[in-house]
This record gives C-alpha cells, sequence and structure tokens, in this order.
C-alpha cells in the first residue's frame, strides 16, 4: 500500500472538494507520508494559497492509494490528476 500527500481544496462556486494529489512522491508508510508532509506543512501551504487565491477553505492529509482511488470515484474525478503541488 502507498500513501500520498493530498490536499483537499474548497473554493467558493463548489460544493465538493477538488482533490489534488502530490503524484511525484509516494510512501510506503503512512508514517513516512505524515512526517514529510509536517515538515513541509507551512511550503504547501503558502503554495497552495499563493497559487490559488480564491481558495475559501482547504486540507493537507495523507491517503493511502485505495482511499485516494475511492473519494476520488466518489467525487466523479480523474484518478491521480496530474498537479503542480510540489514539494521543492
Amino acid at each position: 500500500m502507498y500513501y500520498y500527500i493530498v490536499a483537499f481544496l474548497m473554493f467558493p462556486w463548489m460544493s465538493d472538494p477538488y482533490i489534488m494529489v502530490n503524484t511525484e512522491m509516494r510512501y510506503k508508510t503512512f508514517g513516512d507520508c505524515y512526517t514529510t508532509m509536517m515538515k513541509n506543512r507551512s511550503v504547501l501551504t503558502m503554495g497552495l494559497t499563493a497559487r490559488y487565491p480564491d481558495l475559501k477553505d482547504y486540507s493537507i492529509r495523507c491517503i493511502d492509494h485505495q482511499n485516494l482511488y475511492d473519494l476520488q470515484q466518489n467525487l466523479k474525478q480523474e484518478r491521480h490528476e496530474p498537479t503542480e503541488f510540489n514539494i521543492k
């Protein structure tokens, strides 16, 4: 099982979150994902708010690939969409 850092983005005109997946990196354990996410949280937050100034709310989480796929299916979003949400 793999884990990804995922941002759930809410815009004023949306009722469901938009899922943004960092496909550049995947983690074998939740702990590795969470540690990386927490270490880079401020950079990730600044990147999201700079790129999306109309963002109403957001949440950054670590999610395993199966639950991520299920969420994307339920929200009718493509699996692992390309993204510019990257850790540098």
